[in-house]
C-alpha cells in the first residue's frame, strides 16, 4: 500500500528551511504514517531547534548522526530507522523544496506504474520556474569496459588536478542539476525514463515497490554528488525503472545548506564533490552485475544515531 509511507529529510545547519518543509508537508491531504529528520551533525543549534519545534509531534522522529555523513548516508541513517518500523515506501525531500499542492502527495500515491518502477519523481522546478529533473545521464553500465576504465581515469586525474588546485572549478555538470535540459522532453507529461539516457533530479525522489526490500537506500560511495547517477546506475543494472511524473510539480529553491556552509568557498568546494562523485560512479560501473551489487548493498543506515 503506497498510501503507507514515510518522509525522511536530511538537515545540515539550515534548520529553518527544514521546518518550513515540514510545515508544508502538514498542509497535504494525505500525512505520511511517520517524517524523519536527520540532522547531519551540523556544527550549530540545528539539533536542538529541530527538537525543541517538534517535540509534541509523536510523528516527527529527529535523528542526529555522529559526524557529518554526507547526503548519501545521511539519509540513510533516515531509511533505515522507516525500515525498522515496518514502512518500505520511502519520500526523500530536501529541507529546501515546497509542496504548494495541497494533495501532491494524494496524487502521487495514486499514480498508476509498472512493477519495475522502483523511484518516482515530479516536475522539480526552480524559484525562476526552470525545469531541473529529469536531466541526462552521465555513466552507462553497457558501455564497452575499455571506455568506461578510460572515463574512470580521467575523473580520476581531474579529481586529483582539482585537490591540487591546479584544474578550475567546474561551472556546470549532470550531478548538480545544472545541465542543459533537452528542449524536446515533455516536461508536464507522464514518462517511464529510459535510465542509459535521463534521470530524475535527486532533491525529492519516491522509493517504492521492492527497491527498498532489495537495497539500504542510496549507493554510500558518494559524499554530495553523484547519488541520482548510482541510482541511475543500478536501474540499468537490474532492470529497474523511474517514471517521471510531468503532471505534479515541485518547487525547490536550491544550494542553501551548502552555500551556508562553505560561504565563499561554496563553487570550489561544490566543484571537487562534484567530480568525486562522478569517479566513485564510474568506478562502481566497472564492476560485473554481482560484484556491483555488492557494492551498491554496503550503502548502510550506520552510524551513531541520537534521537528524543
Amino acid at each position: 500500500m503506497r498510501e503507507i509511507f514515510g518522509v525522511v529529510i536530511l538537515n545540515y545547519l539550515n534548520y529553518a528551511d527544514t521546518i518550513a518543509c515540514v510545515d508544508s508537508i502538514r498542509q497535504q491531504s494525505l500525512q505520511p504514517k511517520r517524517i524523519v529528520i536527520v540532522d547531519n551533525a551540523s556544527p550549530n543549534e540545528s539539533h536542538t531547534k529541530l527538537l525543541d519545534r517538534f517535540a509534541d509531534e509523536g510523528d516527527v522522529q529527529v535523528l542526529q548522526t555522529g559526524k557529518n555523513l554526507g547526503y548519501a548516508r545521511g539519509n540513510n541513517v533516515g531509511i533505515a530507522y522507516l525500515k525498522r518500523q515496518g514502512i518500505t515506501n520511502v519520500f526523500i525531500s530536501n529541507p529546501d523544496v515546497t509542496f504548494a499542492d495541497p494533495d501532491y502527495f494524494r496524487k502521487l500515491c495514486a499514480l498508476e506504474t509498472p512493477k519495475n518502477v522502483a523511484m518516482i519523481g515530479t516536475r522539480i522546478v526552480d524559484e525562476q520556474g526552470n525545469d531541473q529533473s529529469p536531466y541526462p545521464v552521465a555513466v552507462v553500465a553497457s558501455r564497452p569496459i575499455g571506455e568506461k576504465l578510460m572515463t574512470f581515469l580521467k575523473d580520476l586525474i581531474k579529481y586529483v588536478l582539482a585537490v591540487l588546485h591546479i584544474m578550475p572549478p567546474v561551472k556546470r555538470g549532470p550531478s548538480d542539476g545544472s545541465s542543459p535540459r533537452p528542449d524536446t522532453f515533455p516536461h508536464t507529461e507522464d514518462a517511464v525514463l529510459d535510465p542509459t539516457t535521463h534521470m530524475l533530479h535527486g532533491a525529492a525522489i519516491f522509493f517504492v515497490g521492492d527497491y527498498l526490500q532489495r537495497f539500504d537506500g542510496y549507493y554510500k560511495g558518494t559524499f554530495l554528488y553523484g547519488e541520482e547517477d548510482a541510482l541511475a546506475l543500478i536501474c540499468q543494472r537490474e532492470g529497474m525503472r523511474q517514471l517521471y511524473a510531468g503532471t505534479l510539480e515541485l518547487v525547490h529553491a536550491g544550494t542553501s545548506s551548502t552555500d551556508m556552509a562553505w560561504k565563499q568557498k561554496a563553487a570550489k568546494r561544490k566543484s571537487l564533490y562534484w567530480r568525486e562523485g562522478r569517479m566513485k560512479v564510474d568506478w562502481l560501473a566497472l564492476f560485473p552485475l554481482r560484484a556491483f551489487e555488492q557494492q551498491y548493498r554496503r550503502a548502510d543506515g550506520n552510524g551513531r544515531n541520537e534521537s528524543r
